[in-house]
């Protein structure tokens, strides 16, 4: 008979001897497996909102996705022009599927054609980093109102030169008095389809129809054509803007997305002589 610390050692090293070869069935690794840590960034800024939020998640092992909500994360965000950090609240919420996420939020003031910068920090001192560039006002020529263009009705061209996109959404906007008296009402047009590109200038051109919009702002107000008391204050362009990243193809691969969006108004106002011929009583 064998004696018991033969056995043993005959089986340890066939043990060790099989682990080289082929690694031993009930092996342990003295070395721990290190674990990945990634972050998962998502959300946007919006310079027309008072508070901006982002979520947060920890990925490990590049896959898994960490169900537990104690670990320690911070995100701070950077204004990458003026250098100001802000270190963005933590937040667990409860979102509509019932599943509880990390959301950060901060309320200083998003401002266009700004660089920022949003990193996050995990317990295990794993790090993100994503970057946006907030888009800026449009840079556009507005002639004086004429009547013409073979319509006989009055319409305003407006120019956007070296512009390679139309922008998300273009509304053309009347501010009107109903009868001259009252609050003041907003008619909104939809103009954005209605952008003509225009090859030579590297943008696109705009005409405001002026006169015809005059009916439609009528009809709103419930009012029949013939009616001169409506004061029009002024007209002006609403327009949104997204920043490049929403026109990247997503990464199905990839587990973050951070972009940016801003809108803009641009206010005028038409000379009394115009709004005369229009119909339109004057204030």
């Amino acid at each position: 008979m064998i004696p018991l610390r033969e056995i043993a050692v005959r089986a340890t090293l066939i043990c060790v001897i099989g682990f080289i070869i082929t690694g031993c069935e009930n092996s342990f690794t003295p070395f721990a497996e290190k674990r990945v840590e990634i972050l998962s960034i998502n959300g946007f800024l919006d310079a027309d909102v008072d508070t901006q939020f982002v979520r947060v998640a920890i990925i490990r092992n590049e896959i898994e996705q960490v169900a537990s909500l104690n670990d320690s994360l911070s995100v701070e965000l950077r204004d990458l022009n003026t250098a100001a950090v802000t270190a963005m609240t933590d937040s667990l919420v409860s979102l509509g599927d019932g599943e509880r996420a990390h959301l950060f939020f901060t309320d200083i003031p998003i401002l266009g054609d700004r660089d920022y910068r949003i990193t996050a920090t995990g317990p295990g001192g794993g790090t993100s980093a994503q970057q946006t560039t907030v888009p800026g006002r449009i840079a556009f020529a507005r002639n004086t109102a004429t009547n013409g263009q073979g319509t006989g009705q009055y319409v305003q061209t407006l120019t956007f030169a070296n512009l390679p996109l139309r922008p998300e959404s273009v509304d053309v906007v009347y501010t009107v008095l109903r009868n001259g008296t009252g609050d003041a009402i907003r008619v909104v047009i939809p103009y954005r389809d209605l952008m003509v590109q225009v090859p030579t200038i590297s943008g696109y051109q705009l005409t405001v129809r002026l006169e015809q919009d005059r009916i439609t702002v009528l009809s709103v107000l419930g009012l029949p054509i013939e009616n001169g008391t409506t004061v029009l204050q002024n007209v002006s362009l609403e327009y949104a803007l997204l920043s490049d990243e929403w026109r990247i193809p997503r990464n199905p691969n990839r587990l973050d997305f951070f972009a940016s969006a801003a809108s803009y108004v641009e206010e005028w106002t038409l000379p009394e002589s115009v709004l005369d011929d229009m119909g339109y009583a004057t204030p």
